[in-house]
């Protein structure tokens, strides 16, 4: 049996405004390939809106979809704790 793990990468506390140009050129960098390194896609990309029913507060955030396994294993690893 062969388990397939896909990678999302999780955006958080983005501006309400985001374009999504804006999040495709901020992780574009990290998927380069380099030497013995694949080449990575995205996917897809989702916008989430939350509302926070206490106090009334939106929040957005996105989750990219990226392609292969390995591609998104280093966007996690180079863009972790980076604003966009």
């Amino acid at each position: 049996m062969l388990l397939s793990v896909n990678y999302a990468s999780f955006f958080r506390n983005i501006p309400g405004d985001t374009l999504r140009k804006e999040i495709v050129d901020f992780i574009v960098p990290a998927l380069k390939a380099g030497f013995l390194r694949a080449k990575g896609e995205i996917k897809n990309i989702s916008f989430l809106m939350l509302k926070d029913k206490t106090n009334n507060l939106m929040e957005y955030h996105a989750i990219v979809q990226i392609e292969p396994d390995a591609a998104a294993l280093r966007v996690i690893r180079k863009l972790h704790g980076q604003r966009l």
